[in-house]
């Protein structure tokens, strides 16, 4: 998804370009090479819409004779997002280490190395493994400020705010880091559905539907190329639930069990989704079966957000079928959920990327990321351990958009001084 649908959602990252941007390995008989790269195109098409498809081409395809390097990265990018979005978090990892320990063997060119990362990255975001995946990233970006990756950095500043809102609730700083991504993407001509799905997502958790229907219908308009997709049937969940038609519950169902298969953390969200439309029709009941069913799928794979957001909601329908004791008993699930998710945040090695990030700036610019880092960003519904542990983490992020929104000035900088003309 980053590329983060996905993540999760986000953060759905710039996986089909890196089929683009191969390093220089032996030729294969043309006939062999035809068919690996026809396979590796398809593979990027069926893995948001169909993954299961896509795992079972990718792993066929890597069994086969003569693959080079470049290809077997390529298909190992694609198998890693499929996996992620199937909910298999093991295969994922196995999947990643693949494609690290290929990217050590040999140098790549920087995009080639971008665009590998940040797809290893996004489906590491998918599964809840926030503190590799912001490794992943930092590489990546250390990869970009050695070429010219418009849709990379879009796509990189797209997974920070992503960890920003899902995992921090800092839906101010991600709604700054999103006015970033869009800023390079208006300049540079990039198209990206996931911006503004994702923005569309944030601005909900802001309590503003209005904007977030705006940003949904964008991303919609900017995925029809590929209208039967797991993204498209995310967005479609959104306006729908946001309509509150009267057959908005009957198209949500519809939607969740179209999802159910490929996209198990969306179905979640659309059960999210039908149970809040039960409450506010008085059907307390339902809710509560929506909610239940939202929790059930999202614990078939490490789909945290998704998981806090359905336990959230049985909470509010066990409350308002007075059920008190049993919410209670779910609430304490919820805040044990916070917990774990604070721990998996893993704050050495986050602290590591920062002072990374921190090395070679400027006394000015450190200053300023600094004072940014004071911003109170963390919802008062967490508990005291919890906000202190997302400030931190916080802090990282700040450090690493900031730091994107730096190389980007620089470059825009560098491409204006070589356009001058000399005397």
């Amino acid at each position: 998804m980053n590329c983060n649908c996905v993540g999760r959602t986000a953060a759905l990252l710039a996986a089909a370009l890196l089929c683009a941007v191969g390093a220089t390995a032996a030729p294969l008989p043309p006939a062999h090479a035809q068919r690996v790269d026809d396979a590796i195109g398809r593979c990027f098409e069926l893995r948001d819409r169909a993954p299961g498809d896509a795992i079972t081409l990718a792993r066929a395809t890597l069994a086969s004779p003569g693959l080079t390097s470049d290809d077997e990265i390529k298909l190992l990018a694609c198998l890693a997002r499929a996996e992620a979005l199937s909910g298999r978090t093991e295969d994922v990892v196995a999947t990643v280490d693949r494609i690290e320990a290929l990217l050590l063997a040999e140098p790549r060119p920087a995009e080639f190395t971008l665009r590998a990362l940040s797809n290893a990255g996004a489906a590491l975001h998918v599964v809840g493994d926030v503190s590799r995946a912001l490794e992943l990233y930092r590489r990546a970006f250390e990869a970009a400020q050695a070429g010219e990756a418009d849709l990379a950095q879009v796509k990189m500043l797209i997974n920070v705010a992503s960890i920003q809102s899902e995992h921090l609730d800092a839906y101010d700083l991600a709604e700054r880091t999103y006015a970033q991504a869009q800023q390079i993407a208006d300049a540079s001509g990039v198209v990206e559905p996931l911006l503004p799905y994702n923005h569309a997502t944030n601005l909900l958790r802001l309590d503003r539907p209005d904007q977030a229907r705006l940003q949904f219908e964008a991303a919609l308009a900017s995925s029809r190329a590929s209208p039967d997709t797991v993204l498209t049937r995310r967005i479609q969940t959104e306006l729908v639930a946001l309509g509150r038609a009267d057959d908005a519950s009957a198209r949500l169902q519809t939607l969740a069990d179209a999802q159910r298969d490929d996209d198990p953390s969306g179905a979640a969200i659309t059960l999210v989704r039908m149970a809040d439309l039960a409450l506010a029709d008085g059907r307390p009941d339902a809710a509560r079966v929506h909610a239940a069913a939202a929790v059930a799928l999202a614990a078939t794979g490490i789909f945290a957000r998704e998981r806090r957001d359905a336990l959230r909601m049985r909470v509010r329908a066990l409350h308002a079928s007075g059920d008190l004791e049993t919410a209670f008993t779910a609430l304490d699930a919820l805040h044990a959920e916070e917990r774990d998710a604070a721990r998996r945040l893993q704050l050495g090695a986050l602290a590591e990327l920062q002072a990374r990030l921190e090395d070679g700036r400027s006394a000015a610019e450190l200053a300023h990321l600094r004072e940014t880092q004071r911003i109170d960003v963390i919802n008062a519904r967490h508990a005291r351990t919890l906000r202190a542990v997302g400030a931190t983490a916080l802090g990282v992020l700040v450090l690493l958009a900031l730091a994107l929104a730096f190389y980007q000035r620089r470059s825009v900088g560098d491409c204006d001084a070589s356009a001058r003309p000399t005397a």
